[in-house]
């Protein structure tokens, strides 16, 4: 008796199956097309910094601590492929006081009003919001100063401190893309490639990359 209820059960089970299986199906369409309609699609080349750095390239994606600076100078040659540029110049953009360039070749690496400049700088930007990029250009300026002003608050020597900070840069981009190559080989392989880190930076990519920068 018990065996012929089970047998009829497993019979009524079977002759739904065809309408089971499609209604399963009908869910998962609609699922699919729910979660493509609110789905963010990443760029497959991003370089973005949302609290911490995060880098996509040829699905792999690397999130690297956002307190790096590598990323700063990468990023910012990654905006000008094919473009040779100062170490000095570089330094200069970021901070925002073209003077900061004056003295690269010879003589004081910075003066005293472009001194004054980077300070009232840094105020305006810790007086303001406290947002992503104004802590980037508050790094790279304090940074900069640090490398150009020497003991006594007097201005280091161009010649001498364009090396420093050549090293000091290429330094930050190696431990960039060392820890970059833990989860993103590809793109740590690429920028090694790719980042001429002498005194004229510059990122010279073997083919068109169309880089999503945040």
């Amino acid at each position: 008796m018990v065996a012929g209820n089970v047998q009829e059960l497993l019979s009524k089970t079977f002759a739904h199956l065809p309408e089971l299986e499609e209604a399963v199906g009908r869910l998962k369409e609609i699922e699919r097309l729910h979660l493509a309609g609110n789905l963010i699609i990443l760029p497959d080349y991003l370089f973005a910094r949302r609290g911490s750095w995060v880098l996509r390239y040829e699905g792999q994606e690397a999130i690297l601590d956002g307190n790096l600076k590598g990323p700063v100078y990468l990023r910012y040659l990654l905006q000008r492929p094919g473009q040779p540029v100062h170490v000095a110049r570089m330094l200069a953009d970021l901070v925002g006081d073209e003077r900061i360039d004056a003295a690269s070749d010879a003589g004081d690496l910075i003066d005293e009003d472009a001194v004054q400049a980077c300070r009232q700088r840094i105020s305006e930007l810790e007086a303001g919001e406290p947002t992503e990029a104004a802590r980037i250009e508050i790094d790279a300026i304090r940074q900069y100063l640090k490398g150009a002003i020497g003991l006594g608050g007097r201005p280091r020597k161009g010649g001498d401190d364009v090396s420093k900070l050549r090293r000091r840069i290429a330094k930050a981009i190696d431990l960039a893309c060392e820890k970059i190559e833990a989860s993103a080989p590809l793109l740590a392989r690429h920028l090694r490639a790719s980042i001429n880190a002498h005194t004229l930076m510059s990122y010279e990519p073997d083919r068109q990359i169309d880089w999503i920068f945040h």
